[in-house]
């Protein structure tokens, strides 16, 4: 008997979008079929793989960046190692490779504390605070680039999605911390990022991080 097995993409049977050869669909196609939380992944590594691009011109790292934008932003008290590792999101070890290595470029000042020899004071430098300076208008262009073609009710809408997802993410991330408080989350080195790759030639984005 003659096989009339339709093949996943063509045929008068085709499988439903969920269960076609991924071989065969578009990157906008992969987007719209994948999980709610990979679409939020996948948008927010593009969105720092622009970020990236522009940083790598003044040689610097995406979290090297968010270090100084939160000095930047907190000159009116004193802000500690500790305080930086709390604020980012990011473990001892790793910071300290991050300070180290923003001390080398003149982006930062150590100071020690007078009140607590064994605490560090961390402040930017001229150079740090500059850029800064430079790279706040290009947020600004991020910002307005994510909402392009929106109404601003569409925006206020956005805005209130966003916060819900968040509470809705904190909320469950208390619990977990309240079942176990003594579980550590490893954090990876800044070098290790993911970032994007894109297909020779091909003009489009491969979205697997390397």
């Amino acid at each position: 008997m003659e096989n009339t097995k339709s093949s996943p993409v063509s045929g008068p049977f085709p499988c439903p979008p969920d269960v076609r050869d991924e071989r065969f669909l578009t990157d906008q196609e992969r987007f719209d079929l994948a999980p709610m939380g990979l679409k939020f992944k996948i948008i927010h590594e593009q969105y720092e793989w622009m970020i990236r691009q522009e940083l790598s011109n003044e040689n610097l790292t995406y979290a090297q960046m968010n270090v100084l934008r939160y000095l930047s932003a907190n000159q009116k008290h004193p802000v500690s190692q500790k305080e930086l590792c709390s604020a980012l999101h990011v473990t001892h070890p790793t910071m300290v490779g991050i300070l180290q290595r923003m001390r080398e470029k003149g982006l930062i000042e150590q100071t020690v504390d007078p009140d607590n020899r064994r605490r560090r004071i961390i402040s930017p430098a001229p150079a740090g605070q500059a850029l800064v300076d430079k790279y706040r208008g290009h947020r600004d262009e991020k910002d307005a680039l994510l909402v392009k073609d929106m109404t601003p009710e569409e925006i206020r809408l956005l805005r209130h999605l966003l916060g819900t997802v968040h509470n809705n993410l904190t909320a469950r991330m208390q619990e977990i911390q309240k079942q176990s408080p003594d579980r550590k989350i490893s954090d990876p080195d800044e070098t290790k990022a993911e970032e994007f790759q894109f297909r020779a030639g091909s003009g489009r984005e491969n979205f697997r991080p390397r």
